[in-house]
């Protein structure tokens, strides 16, 4: 029976050295020209990790300093999924620079919105907790992954609306994403409010980021398919935008 200690150090290891591979096929592939928020997430993943595995094999490094700097590098996983959000808003439309440019206001408003429903409801689920407990680093952590989680739904709809078919590569990343963030805070509930070790939603966002490098690694090995539908109905004229927008942006 495998100790509980060495499934965790596997669950550990193991997607951060996958995420090595990750990183080969990207550059070989040259994806990472095409998605470079994805690409410095996955990097600054791998370092993140080392930096934390090394330092938690030092006996002169505090608990609280390792603290500090696993919320440092969470802060820096969170800032870097809304610019992988944003490049997988952008996709559809690479060769549309007018539309890309236009589609970053409505973005970011939805980011907004987003944060606020989210903020609103985990508040109510902390309904008579005090206001300190409310403003923790994980209960903040769990908020920006709600609404993260629901912009990537909005990057589905998005392609949908376009009529395009999303690319593996896009695919690939917003399904490995959308299963770190919408799990976390299924798991923090769980951790808050039923009788659930912590031990045990530890394993599970472990297996959980396992599989979505699983996922990142093998949409970046597929071939591409083609972009778009053959005789699909497109609900908008992505041309005849273009066209516009560039004509009124030279008034």
């Amino acid at each position: 029976m495998i100790s509980s200690h060495i499934l965790s150090l596997y669950l550990w290891i193991a997607p951060h050295a996958l995420l090595i591979g990750v990183i080969i096929v990207l550059l070989r592939n040259g994806r990472y020209r095409e998605f470079p928020f994805f690409f410095s997430y996955v990097v600054f993943e791998l370092f993140q990790f080392c930096l934390l595995f090394a330092m938690g094999r030092l006996d002169s490094i505090s608990l609280s300093t390792y603290t500090q700097t696993d919320l440092f590098c969470r802060t820096g996983s969170l800032a870097l999924h809304f610019g992988i959000i944003k490049e997988l808003f952008e996709a559809p439309l690479a060769n549309s620079p007018v539309l890309r440019k236009s589609v970053a206001f409505p973005l970011q408003l939805a980011s907004v919105l987003f944060v606020v429903f989210a903020s609103a409801f985990t508040a109510l689920l902390y309904m008579g907790e005090r206001t300190a407990a409310f403003v923790q680093p994980y209960v903040i952590e769990q908020i920006v992954d709600t609404a993260q989680c629901g912009l990537l739904v909005v990057v589905f709809i998005w392609h949908r609306f376009l009529g395009i078919w999303m690319k593996n590569a896009s695919f690939g990343i917003a399904l490995g994403l959308g299963l770190v963030t919408g799990l976390n805070p299924l798991l923090h509930a769980l951790r808050n409010y039923v009788d659930v070790n912590s031990g045990f939603t530890n394993t599970i966002s472990a297996v959980a980021f396992h599989v979505s490098v699983l996922i990142w690694l093998y949409f970046a090995l597929v071939q591409e398919k083609a972009a778009q539908v053959p005789n699909a109905y497109h609900p908008i004229d992505i041309r005849g935008w273009n066209a516009e927008l560039a004509r009124f942006s030279q008034l």
